[in-house]
């Protein structure tokens, strides 16, 4: 992390002196984290897919400073970026995208989800206000955490919330428009190689 910061640091200043910072909507985010001992797991993979690997953040800087040292807990996905870029730049898509731009947050308005999805090969997490679910395209080993009561996902409760565990797999069939895609059912079927733990305590 600190070499991370140290170059970005030096980025970022070097953008400052460019002079390109009053007319560039500057966004920074990562595609995922990493387990570094959290619940004694090394690593990165699909299952468990919990909040260290599965959350990440997202940086936005308005040329004009607008909400500037401003946090937004709202709901934010990776295609929410392409579909801002295109908004600040007056661009209107040729298709429908899946993402919706965040320029509103710099007046106070982000578009409002009530759950993100993630997939990993065969594997999908989901997180709503209420619940964090991950399990397999099948259904297939579920974790399900209550965060309300468990915010660090320390106890699985998916045994006796077999309607929450239905809702959670609705949630990602029909963000996949009805059914998860066969080639992740094929790849998964093939057994083919993906990431997996470097290690586990």
């Amino acid at each position: 992390m600190t070499l991370v910061d140290r170059w970005f640091g030096h980025f970022y200043e070097a953008f400052l002196k460019s002079g390109l910072a009053d007319d560039t909507l500057f966004i920074m985010t990562t595609d995922h984290g990493h387990y570094i001992g959290d619940q004694k797991l090394f690593g990165k993979m699909g299952h468990p897919l919990l909040p260290p690997v599965l959350d990440t953040p997202i940086l936005m800087r308005h040329p004009k400073g607008r909400k500037a040292g401003k946090t937004d807990r709202s709901f934010v996905m990776h295609q929410d970026i392409s579909a801002t870029i295109l908004d600040a730049c007056k661009v209107k898509p040729k298709q429908k995208l899946d993402g919706k731009s965040l320029l509103g947050a710099f007046r106070g308005r982000t578009p409002k989800r009530d759950h993100t999805l993630t997939g990993w090969g065969p594997f999908v997490g989901i997180r709503t206000s209420r619940w964090y679910y991950n399990a397999s395209l099948w259904g297939q080993k579920p974790l399900l955490f209550d965060l309300r009561n468990d915010p660090d996902c320390e106890r699985n409760v998916a045994r006796g919330n077999r309607k929450v565990l239905l809702q959670m797999h609705d949630i990602g069939q029909k963000d996949c428009g009805g059914k998860y895609p066969q080639f992740l059912r094929e790849q998964a079927d093939a057994a083919l190689p993906g990431c997996t733990p470097l290690g586990k305590w």
